[in-house]
């Protein structure tokens, strides 16, 4: 059983220029996983910069701005994934990022709960109809005095409305029997030159 919301995209099959990090955490170390995101999201930034760089010097574009969106974006959807995980789950939590001249996509799988994947449904549907500006401010505003929930909110809103990213979802289900969904989270990153 499938389901798609959002602009998801299946970009895997047939493309060369990709990078493919799994991780397969146990109840132990998922949370030590989950505080040293910031090392994978570095090492992904790296490998888009060793194929960018030399485009963006050339046409005198500061590409450093772009790097940190790269870092940021692999950073957030991996906290994200780690955070709801199935911990009990011997499925691995992957991250891939397909390099295009003109774009990045960013595809992060993991399972969660089947009865939070509705929960995570309806927040996805208000994410996709809303302006992402309001969204933002919105949940700014609750992060201060509110609950743990609105502050996980803020990361997929700060990628549509600082990154002006495209975002897209797939539930997977093997059987209407089981207690997990799997989760594929695609985030599309432009980088075109003329920006």
């Amino acid at each position: 059983m499938e389901d798609i919301l959002g602009h998801f995209v299946d970009i895997s099959n047939g493309h060369d220029d990709y990078l493919k990090i799994s991780f397969m955490p146990s109840n132990k170390s998922i949370h030590d996983a989950w505080q040293k995101n910031g090392l994978s999201a570095d090492f992904i930034a790296d490998y888009w910069d060793s194929f960018y760089s030399k485009r963006f010097n050339k046409l005198k574009k500061d590409y450093s701005k772009m790097r940190y969106g790269v870092c940021y974006i692999a950073n957030e959807l991996l906290e994200n994934a780690m955070k709801h995980h199935c911990q009990n789950i011997k499925i691995p939590i992957t991250i891939s990022v397909y390099l295009y001249p003109y774009e990045l996509f960013f595809y992060v799988s993991n399972c969660i709960l089947k009865k939070d994947s509705e929960l995570f449904k309806t927040y996805i549907q208000k994410l996709l109809h809303e302006d992402p500006a309001t969204l933002y401010l919105y949940h700014v505003e609750r992060s201060v005095s509110d609950d743990f929930l609105s502050k996980s909110c803020l990361g997929y809103v700060t990628l549509l409305n600082d990154y002006k990213t495209q975002l897209g979802w797939r539930f997977y289900s093997k059987s209407l029997q089981s207690d997990y969904v799997e989760v594929t989270v695609m985030v599309r990153l432009n980088i075109n030159d003329n920006q």
